[in-house]
This record gives C-alpha cells, sequence and structure tokens, in this order.
C-alpha cells in the first residue's frame, strides 16, 4: 500500500529508464568492433555472459551491473566501499557518473535507508485483530544528516548538471527531515509528487513526504513545520489527500480545521 492518492506509480516506467540507460551506455563505450557492440547489446537485452563469452572493451559494463544488482532485495554496508574501488579501477568508464551517483546513495543510505510503510501488529501497535501502519526508516548507521549533506554538496559541485538531480533531491529531503529542516525538506520533495516526469520516483517521494506529514503527531516541533506546509499551496494539496486516504495519513483528520482543509476521512479505515 503507498500513501494514499499522493502519487500514481509506473513500476514499468523505472524499467524502461534503467534499460535506456543501459543501451545509452553499450552505444557510448568508445572504440568497440561493431562485433563487439553487438555483444554488448545482446547482453544487455537479456543475453547471458554463457551466450555472449567475450565482453573484451566493455568490462566496465558488467561490473557496473553487478555491483548495482547488490542493492536488492537488501542494502549492503559493504556497496559504498565497493563503488569506491570500481571508480578508481574505471576512471574513464561511461558509467563514471552513474557510479559516482551509486557512491552517493549507497553511502547516505547508511544513515538513512529506505523509507517506507512498515506492518506493526499488535501489541506493538494499537490495533488488535489488524496492522497498524507506521512510516519506518532503515538505518545501517546512526543519522548523520550534516555528513550527508556534505556529500550532496560535493556531487553537486562535481556534476552540476547531473541526469540524477531528482534523485539527489529525494536523498536532500530525507537529510532535511533527519535535520527538522522542513522548508528544505518540502521544497526538494513536493515537486516530484506535483509533477508529471520522474514517475519511477513517486513512491520514494510519497513516503518521505507521508514522514514529513506524520511528524505533526509530535508536539514538540510541530509549529514550524505547519508554517512551512502552510507557506505552501502543494504542501497543503498534498496533506489534503494525505488525511483523506485509507493510510496513515488518516490520524491526521484532527489537524484539518486548523489548516483550514476541507478533507474527509477514507471510506473504511481503522489506521
Amino acid at each position: 500500500m503507498y500513501c494514499g492518492s499522493l502519487l500514481n506509480h509506473d513500476p514499468e516506467r523505472w524499467h524502461g529508464l534503467r534499460l535506456i540507460g543501459d543501451l545509452t551506455a553499450a552505444m557510448r563505450v568508445p572504440g568497440l568492433t561493431p562485433e563487439q557492440r553487438a555483444s554488448c547489446v545482446d547482453w544487455v537485452t537479456g543475453a547471458s555472459l554463457e551466450y555472449v563469452k567475450d565482453t573484451s572493451g566493455w568490462e566496465d559494463l558488467v561490473s557496473y551491473a553487478a555491483l548495482r544488482a547488490m542493492e536488492y532485495p537488501r542494502y549492503s554496508p559493504e556497496l559504498p566501499a565497493k563503488w569506491q574501488l570500481w571508480l578508481a579501477e574505471n576512471p574513464k568508464s561511461v558509467r563514471v557518473e552513474d557510479a559516482s551517483f551509486q557512491f552517493l546513495r549507497a553511502e547516505c543510505r547508511r544513515h538513512r535507508g529506505w523509507t517506507r510503510l512498515a506492518n506493526t501488529p499488535w501489541p506493538a501497535g494499537p490495533l488488535t485483530n489488524s496492522f497498524y501502519l507506521v512510516i519506518q526508516v532503515d538505518r545501517a548507521a546512526p543519522a548523520a544528516p550534516e555528513y550527508v549533506r556534505s556529500l550532496l554538496d560535493a556531487f553537486d559541485q562535481r556534476l552540476p548538471d547531473s541526469k540524477f538531480a531528482a534523485d539527489v533531491a529525494l536523498l536532500r529531503c530525507g537529510a532535511a527531515i533527519d535535520r527538522k529542516d522542513w522548508d528544505t525538506a518540502l521544497d526538494q520533495v513536493l515537486p516530484l509528487i506535483e509533477g508529471k516526469t520522474h514517475r519511477e520516483l513517486h513512491v520514494d517521494a510519497a513516503h518521505l513526504t507521508a514522514d514529513i506529514f506524520l511528524h505533526l503527531l509530535e508536539p514538540e516541533g510541530r509549529a514550524p513545520l505547519a508554517a512551512a506546509i502552510r507557506a505552501r499551496p502543494a504542501a497543503l494539496r498534498c496533506l489534503a489527500r494525505f488525511m483523506s486516504s485509507d493510510t496513515p495519513g488518516g490520524r491526521l483528520l484532527p489537524f484539518r480545521d486548523w489548516f483550514g482543509i476541507d478533507a474527509r476521512p477514507a471510506l473504511v479505515s481503522d489506521r
């Protein structure tokens, strides 16, 4: 279950974009013979290495793909060091920008991993015969938002026009949440939630947005968060949808009059 009607997710778009990126890299590798490039394209589009056999000239693409596969299904704490080693061994690869971002994301995720919905059954949650949905942040290491921000700043300085700008915005949003810098957090995530591009990132953006809004349940620090939301019409629109959804957002319905939102509870919800 995603966070209400904050978004429409398109998983096929995500896989399609990854394939396009792989094909683009295959076509950009310099110095390949037509036969080598054809083998590389065959591999990108699904042929096994046993079938392709000869990877000379594009071995870096194979090792890049192997490292990228380590992201799933769980985060590996070895990833940042492995990406650093790959960058040191392949400084002229067509995938240097991609690997630089992979290192950045892996290192950032050590301190703030997946932001996701988790089921919390009784007695940890307050409901019997049901699940209590909460936003959960996985961390392999303690939060370090200033360190993460320094990594993001360094990446933007080195690659100011990176194709990963939207992904970096999500990482900045997460670090800003950990700092309780609500203005920055909302400014980074709202364009992705409200926009029609980068739909492959909408689920992550929705969970981060939900994380921001659910901090309203904490009395301490509620006022600055509310001020940041009120200053952004897009945030108020998202909050109204989140309140009215059959998700943890239903817990925020008592705030609807305070925000001047005409929200209605979901038809079926005990969450």
